[in-house]
């Protein structure tokens, strides 16, 4: 190691200025920025995605995160690395989010939930003498196991068509069905939640009408690289301008 900095920026400048003083042509170079900036956890999850999707893809002649065309992507499994299932034909595209594929904190929640909601209920019903202050146990678990159980066993069912997009999420959500108008729509891409879980970046698919207004069509995916496959898909077969 000759030189060291958490500054990934500088990293990736001054590896090249060493190259290109000692006249070595590293073909890596063209994509290390974006590897050292995420985290190992990432990179591989990325790599194993962009193989599979590539291995199924190859008869095409581009892979399927080509910003260029759609490759019709149809998924009939999801995976850790792509929580999702697709199947298109000429008139719509239905996506479904496996929430359990695309986060690892649902078991945990449920159980810490579980945990604190039977503190907080059963001792105080069966113990009369139990310390009144238990019922705040309750008041926590209640919505972590909400949160949870909804992180294990929902699932958002999104159905895009030509001129529209349709979304709701079941079973567990108190929100009805939306539609967004494409003529409504401004941009529809993929953006940095602004949250982290283990160091590991979450990234969201966000739609922004013309009225300013925001929609986080898909929500708490780590991967980039996938949810980045799926909106090109969407804007091509909704022939939005990206």
């Amino acid at each position: 190691m000759i030189f060291r900095t958490m500054n990934p920026i500088l990293a990736d400048q001054m590896d090249r200025k060493i190259e290109k003083m000692l006249n070595i042509k590293d073909i890596s170079n063209n994509d290390q920025f974006e590897k050292i900036i995420k985290t190992g956890d990432q990179n591989n999850l990325e790599a194993e995605y962009s193989k599979t999707t590539h291995q199924k893809f190859s008869q095409g002649s581009n892979p399927p995160n080509s910003q260029t065309s759609s490759k019709n992507l149809n998924i009939d499994q999801p995976s850790t690395t792509f929580p999702f299932t697709i199947s298109t034909n000429l008139i719509n595209l239905k996506i479904v989010h496996f929430y359990n594929y695309s986060t690892n904190t649902g078991g945990i929640s449920l159980l810490v939930g579980l945990v604190f909601t039977a503190i907080g209920i059963f001792i105080p019903l069966f113990n009369s003498q139990a310390n009144p202050l238990l019922i705040v146990c309750a008041i926590i678990g209640i919505p972590v196991l909400s949160f949870g159980i909804s992180n294990v066993f929902n699932k958002r069912f999104i159905t895009v068509s030509k001129s529209k997009i349709n979304y709701y999420t079941k079973p567990i959500s108190i929100r009805k069905q939306k539609e967004i108008l494409k003529s409504q729509i401004n941009s529809l891409e993929v953006r940095f939640s602004g949250h982290r879980v283990n160091n590991v970046p979450i990234y969201n698919i966000v739609i922004e009408t013309k009225s300013g207004k925001t929609h986080k069509l898909i929500k708490h995916v780590y991967n980039e690289m996938a949810l980045k496959d799926l909106a090109n898909e969407i804007n091509h077969h909704m022939s939005l301008k990206t």
